[in-house]
């Protein structure tokens, strides 16, 4: 199973909670962008695929599997939770190894990979071989979280996508403006998880916070057992609400995809919350990781993983 979605959308807290169902192993960006560098469309999608293959023959002949991990740990945000110096967030995970022994896995366990911008480039053809799920945000949370982050998507701008894809990378080049940049990236994820996935394989963070993580049944039918603690982050007080008044007429004027799942009113109705209420509180939304408060962490160390977590890392 591939998991892709918009950076910055729920995807690592999607797979966090899917590595909690039984008979599932969820993997975190576990595949090196950069070893699939100069290769087509159709040669990559191959390579993943064949990647998968492979690591889970590993797994049942192991017990391990890699992904990232941040202090030994499987996180639920690849980000950390609060800015450094400069006022900006960083991602701050390793390279690592889980101990999926003690979970019993069937040799017919449902393995699902995670990677947003390098499955999303190569969706169609990794659709036409695997399923495919894809995680979304309200698009004015979604640029707003942009904004805190000290890495490409703050300047509009993908690394990983733009080495496959020329023609975005022409257009973002050719515009200016940062935040139009970043409309534009938003509105071309978008675009390509609509015309490559039906609407149900298409699932909404705000429908995972709801729903205490039942909305990722659709990547494991397993999942429709969750009911985990979870909050909505969507008015962290990390975000600049000075920015939410911009940010939400962009994306209202510009032409593109980016309204095309959520669309204007959930923009609406989000700046709207912000204007009443501005950033939520603490247990609300003091922005952890992208999502949770007291849920359970499994650990490299301890591959069953029953030890209560704050959801801070």
């Amino acid at each position: 199973m591939i998991l892709t979605g918009i950076p910055r959308s729920g995807t690592t807290l999607a797979t966090s909670l899917l590595d909690r169902v039984p008979g599932v192993v969820a993997l975190s960006e576990p595949i090196d962008p950069v070893s699939l560098r100069g290769m087509g469309r159709e040669a990559i999608a191959a390579a993943i695929v064949r990647w998968i293959g492979e690591e889970r023959a590993s797994i049942l002949a192991t017990g391990r599997a890699r992904t990232k991990l941040r202090d030994g740990v499987v996180p639920e945000d690849m980000v950390a939770g609060a800015p450094g110096a400069d006022g900006l967030r960083t991602v701050r995970v390793d390279d690592g190894w889980v101990d999926v022994r003690e979970r019993g896995l069937r040799p017919d366990f449902r393995l699902i990979v995670k990677h947003p911008g390098l499955f999303a480039v190569v969706l169609p053809e990794l659709a036409a071989r695997l399923p495919c799920v894809a995680v979304v945000r309200n698009p004015l949370a979604t640029l707003l979280s942009w904004q805190t982050m000290g890495m490409p998507l703050r300047d509009g701008h993908s690394v990983n996508v733009e080495a496959v894809d020329g023609d975005l990378s022409r257009r973002l080049a050719a515009e200016p403006d940062r935040h139009r940049r970043q409309v534009l990236l938003l509105g071309w994820w978008v675009g390509r998880f609509r015309r490559t996935l039906p609407d149900p394989l298409i699932v909404r963070y705000e429908e995972i916070i709801a729903t205490g993580g039942r909305a990722l049944a659709p990547a494991a039918p397993g999942a429709a057992q969750l009911d985990l603690p979870l909050a909505s982050r969507n008015r962290s007080p990390l975000y600049d609400p000075a920015l939410v008044d911009r940010l939400a007429e962009l994306l209202l004027a510009m032409p593109g995809d980016h309204l095309a799942i959520h669309g204007a009113e959930a923009v609406e109705q989000l700046r709207a919350e912000w204007r009443r209420h501005g950033a939520a509180g603490p247990g609300g939304g003091a922005e952890q990781p992208e999502a949770i408060g007291g849920i359970i962490s499994r650990t490299a160390g301890d591959p069953a993983g029953d030890a209560e977590g704050s959801g801070k890392r």
